[in-house]
């Protein structure tokens, strides 16, 4: 065997005797054989996780809490804890290979990874996640109150934190159908194509993950769209003469609130004055009912009455007419012509009761 053979040979010998060694190293290391599974509790309960080790020997494992900030905060060295929070406590069962870490009234800012490391010269560590249930709250990028036009697309969007991740839906606050024929659409964002003013009204946006009574956030949708006018009567019948009021109507709805005038024969328009009188009253849904009143009506008030309505949407008007008949109507919140005034209904008064003695002394007769 010449020199360079030889060589060959104490080469492979050598290697074969540090492969063995560093075989024998591995089975001495310090190791991590198991690790509990990840745990989901409640505020307030109690949480457990578990640590296996071998081969130890002088080495230290230490518990250590992975913050949100990615800072790992020391919880335990062996069995000396290392903070002042006395809900955590450790444990060391089975031999000195079992390390538990006991964590009384869980809070939320417990949750997060859980860290158990062999204190070697290249450490050794695994994690563990604690995850604590939390109730939903919905946060700030849910869309906040809309003030659209009409055919203008609307999308509403939701969302919230929580643990689990909470479910997240829109239904309408009085139970209604939704504009995409849903009585709940179950998505953290809706869209209403081409929004009309049927659609307007209050949204809710539900959160819920089983944990607590769930969260819900409102969204009043406002629709502007031009006036729309209704007249209940197009004619109005009244007696001239009489002393008796007319009452003219027209409902006007639309967003916002329309400017209404009444004008007649469509020239001149009308202000309250000794011969009319207008008010307007506000109700539900954007309606507002508009009443034209002709006082004492006379021969001058005949004719064709426009009510108009204008708002930042558009305007609109509708016609009314006031024409005379023979038979007078009391149902217009006129009053028939008082003739006899105070001293006349007195007089009437005493005849009366003159008339309704003489009445009784011939029947008792």
């Amino acid at each position: 065997m010449n020199v360079a053979e030889l060589l060959i040979v104490v080469a492979a010998i050598s290697s074969a005797v540090v492969a063995q060694q560093a075989g024998f190293d591995d089975e001495r290391r310090p190791a991590i054989t198991w690790m509990s599974k990840d745990l989901v509790v409640d505020i307030g309960d109690a949480a457990k996780v578990e640590c296996r080790v071998k081969n130890i020997g002088i080495n230290t494992v230490v518990w250590m809490h992975i913050q949100q900030n990615g800072v790992a905060r020391p919880l335990t060295s062996g069995l000396t804890r290392m903070i002042r929070d006395d809900r955590f406590n450790v444990r060391i069962e089975e031999n000195g290979e079992l390390y538990v870490l006991d964590i009384a009234e869980v809070r939320e800012e417990d949750s997060g990874p859980y860290q158990c490391q062999i204190t070697y010269s290249s450490p050794v560590y695994r994690n563990v996640m604690i995850s604590i249930k939390r109730p939903p709250v919905i946060g700030e990028g849910t869309t906040r109150d809309l003030r659209v036009s009409e055919n203008q697309t609307v999308v509403l969007t939701c969302s919230a934190t929580g643990f689990p991740p909470p479910t997240l839906y829109w239904q309408k606050e009085d139970q209604s159908l939704l504009p995409t024929g849903e009585s709940q659409h179950w998505n953290s964002t809706m869209i209403i194509d081409r929004i009309t003013k049927e659609d307007r009204g209050i949204y809710v946006c539900v959160a819920d993950n089983q944990v607590g009574d769930g969260d819900r956030r409102p969204v009043k949708v406002k629709v502007e769209f031009p006036p729309r006018i209704i007249i209940p009567k197009t004619r109005v019948g009244q007696a001239v003469n009489y002393g008796l009021n007319a009452e003219l109507e027209c409902i006007v709805e639309g967003f916002p609130a329309p400017v209404i005038q009444w004008f007649k024969d469509d020239k001149t328009e009308i202000v309250n004055n000794r011969d009319y009188q207008t008010s307007n009253f506000l109700g539900e849904n954007d309606f507002t009912s508009s009443k034209l009143t002709a006082k004492r009506v006379r021969a001058l008030h005949y004719g064709t009455y426009f009510c108009r309505a204008v708002n930042p949407r558009g305007s609109n008007e509708a016609a009314v007419s006031l024409y005379e008949v023979s038979v007078p109507s009391y149902e217009q919140g006129g009053k028939p012509v008082d003739f006899l005034g105070n001293s006349g209904r007195k007089m009437v008064q005493t005849i009366s009761s003159v008339a309704l003695l003489l009445l009784v002394a011939f029947l008792m007769h």
